[in-house]
């Protein structure tokens, strides 16, 4: 029983891993959502170095902290 005890312990740390990633990162697609863009958009923003990405597991994906910064670096100046 203890070694079983050991296994989910092994589990739920990959599980809460998981977890984490999950809100350090979101998808190209989920982004383009939120932003109402194309997700080739995104896609090509990306691959001209405009949006900082990271391909792991072979998907894109977006560092939130990241998207956070570039949002705010695309801020404009209204002038009255």
């Amino acid at each position: 029983m203890e070694e079983r005890r050991g296994c989910v312990g092994i589990l739920e740390k990959h599980l809460n891993g998981e977890e984490d990633m999950a809100k350090k990162f979101i998808t190209v697609k989920r982004f383009a959502e939120i932003l109402n863009m194309d997700h080739q958009t995104i896609r090509r923003k990306i691959k001209a170095g405009e949006i900082p990405a990271y391909k792991i597991g072979g998907k894109v994906l977006l560092k939130r902290e990241e998207i956070d910064k570039w949002i705010e670096s695309q801020k404009i100046e209204v002038r009255n």
